[in-house]
């Protein structure tokens, strides 16, 4: 990142999610793309995104937004979504532990069906 501005390009990714703090709502970055190494020569797109001070980002697998409950119900991304803009305020550090939560809460002792990573990211 360079005077505020980010260059992303994903690689069959979930969408980047931006808190815009002096807005205090979320925004959905989606690059569609194939996963990396998959096609030969594939053209990934690029774009730039000019953030401002207070802003977070948040940047996972899929991991968290297919998480499966006992009744067979996905976490989903309108979730992940309020998720991020009720702790986006937070440090990184608490945002990952809080989603941590959120999840083993959703599964309630259901198994980890896939990886969960995450990173998480705020503009000073």
């Amino acid at each position: 990142m360079k005077d505020h501005r980010l260059e992303v390009c994903a690689a069959g990714m979930p969408p980047l999610l931006i808190y815009r703090a002096s807005k205090q709502n979320v925004e959905e970055v989606a690059l569609k793309a194939m996963p990396l190494g998959s096609v030969a020569d594939y053209a990934y797109q690029k774009k730039e995104i000019t953030l401002s001070p207070g802003d977070t980002i948040m940047l996972m697998s899929d991991g968290v937004p297919e998480l499966f409950n006992e009744q067979g119900e996905i976490f989903d991304y309108d979730r992940v979504k309020a998720t991020f803009a009720e702790v986006a305020s937070q440090t990184p550090g608490k945002i990952i532990e809080h989603f941590v939560s959120v999840g083993e809460a959703w599964a309630n002792g259901k198994g980890q069906q896939d990886d969960m990573p995450f990173i998480v990211l705020k503009v000073k």
